[in-house]
């Protein structure tokens, strides 16, 4: 009960800080002509990257549960008093977070790179 508790104000306290990506699907507001005339760039954007922002909002979201996991490990392991149980614990969600992160972390690279090739096919 306590973990959905934390889950859930953390699930309220990301949703508050992530940029919301509006869609008007076929909507034409006429924005982009009068931009156009005023001299500013339009805001025209394509699938790919509109899939990117997505994949990378999603890999922000991962990267601060994982903050969250190292700090709750490292609470875990000061607050563990010495015993050899709550340790073990402690050090094993400390290393889950850290194998977490580099997976986080490759999954950036390949889904920059990937969507980086997307964007050049498509010009």
């Amino acid at each position: 009960m306590k973990w959905n508790k934390l889950l859930a104000i953390l699930g309220l306290l990301v949703s508050l800080f992530v940029p919301q990506i509006p869609v008007f699907a076929a909507i034409d507001t006429g924005i982009d002509a009068t931009a156009g005339k005023a001299g500013f760039e339009t805001t025209e954007t394509n699938i790919p990257i509109l899939v990117s922002k997505v994949v990378y909002v999603f890999i922000t979201l991962l990267g601060i549960l994982l903050m969250v996991l190292f700090l709750y490990g490292g609470y875990e392991w000061m607050t563990s008093m010495g015993e050899e149980k709550k340790v073990k614990h402690a050090k094993d969600t400390v290393m889950n977070a850290t194998i977490g992160l580099f997976i986080v972390l490759a999954s950036y690279v390949i889904s920059s790179y990937t969507f980086k090739q997307l964007g050049e096919i498509i010009k």
